[in-house]
């Protein structure tokens, strides 16, 4: 065995990890869970060191050929990170169980719960140690004590109260909180697919996601105790997060820019993409556009464009959408326009009647 070890420290001393490509994004998650973990109080800690093992296990199955995934299945210290702390614990909770699932970079499909024996160096084939998913039943005055009790926690979770749509929908959730619980869910490594404050599909499978890690039925609907519960577990990470400039403004968007004849009026550069199915073929037209107030909702102007043609422009708006006729004139005839005002800038997007992508900014 001790020839073994020492084989095993003089690999690693001649290639160091250098980690790079996606699963460095998805440690730096689990990174910053794990050291926002110290400040928890137990129940929480042991939620969010479920999720850095969740995470772990992600990394070892999805980039299994990656230095870090080795990292992760040699049990090493990752920046901070004690992968094998984490493993211990998990094992002194197995062996108060009689079911649970292989060790991280042990199995043949990790969560599958089936183990493959690990040989020896002396030729004897054992099976790895067992790292046994989180009981909902168990609480943490129940949980076995290791030397290391932070860690020893994260396989005993107090149980949360089910939640469904009718207490979230009692809680009158807003798209600011619903903006708050999707960048909480991401930074504690549960991606909603997006931080625009409407919960779609990917928040509730986010929601499911971090009820599995805490224990709770994944209804993907919250309640005021599993709210306080994510509020709590995610706050270290979130400061981190919103750090970012960018991060902080999908946290709390400007305000959204008003539009009307001061902004409206004036020249636009504007840009048509024709694909192979619109009415002029596969084609781009770029050219300008010059608005001016009309009265009441109506804009009028003229157009230019790459292609040396001009026309007359009417155009009609309703809060942030816009309707628009170009007159080419008896040759061309007229081409209408239905496009959108974006929220926070000023570029119009839309489609015209002959099947063309249009954008224009000024």
């Amino acid at each position: 065995m001790k020839r073994f070890c020492g084989v095993v420290s003089t690999v690693l001393y001649l290639a160091v990890p250098a980690f790079a490509g996606p699963e460095e994004d998805l440690f730096e998650t689990a990174k910053i869970i794990y050291q926002s973990a110290e400040s928890q109080p137990p129940d929480l800690r042991a939620m969010s060191y479920a999720s850095v093992q969740q995470i772990l296990h992600e990394i070892v199955a999805d980039y299994p050929a990656s230095d870090l995934a080795l990292s992760i299945i040699l049990k090493e210290t990752i920046d901070g990170v004690d992968v094998a702390a984490l493993e211990a614990a998990a094992r002194d909770q197995a062996d108060d169980s009689s079911d649970g699932s292989a060790s991280l970079g042990e199995t043949d499909e990790v969560g599958s719960g089936q183990s493959t024996p690990v040989a020896t160096p002396d030729g004897d084939a054992t099976p790895p140690p067992v790292v046994a998913a989180p009981s909902p039943t168990e609480t943490l005055s129940d949980a076995p004590r290791s030397d290391n009790q932070n860690v020893t926690e994260v396989a005993n979770i107090n149980v949360l109260p089910a939640a469904s749509q009718d207490t979230e929908k009692a809680m009158e959730l807003d798209k600011k909180a619903i903006r708050d619980i999707q960048a909480r869910l991401l930074v504690i490594g549960h991606n909603p697919n997006g931080i625009d404050g409407v919960a779609g599909k990917g928040t509730r499978t986010a929601i499911r996601a971090w009820q599995a890690v805490v224990g709770a039925d994944q209804t993907g609907y919250l309640n005021g105790h599993q709210l306080a519960a994510l509020t709590e577990q995610s706050q270290s990470a979130l400061e981190e997060w919103l750090r970012s400039d960018d991060n902080a403004k999908l946290y709390e968007p400007p305000p959204v820019l008003e539009i009307g004849p001061r902004n409206l009026s004036g020249n636009w550069r504007y840009t048509t993409n024709c694909g192979s199915r619109s009415r002029l073929g596969r084609t781009k037209i770029t050219g300008t556009l010059a608005m001016r107030h009309a009265g009441g909702r109506n804009y009028s102007g003229t157009l230019s464009n790459s292609q040396g043609l001009r026309g007359r422009v009417s155009a009609t708006l309703s809060g942030r959408s816009v309707s628009a006729v170009t007159n080419f004139g008896l040759l061309i005839g007229k081409v209408k326009l239905k496009a959108r005002i974006d929220d926070y800038s000023l570029v119009l997007r839309g489609r015209d009647s002959n099947g063309c992508s249009f954008y224009a900014s000024k």
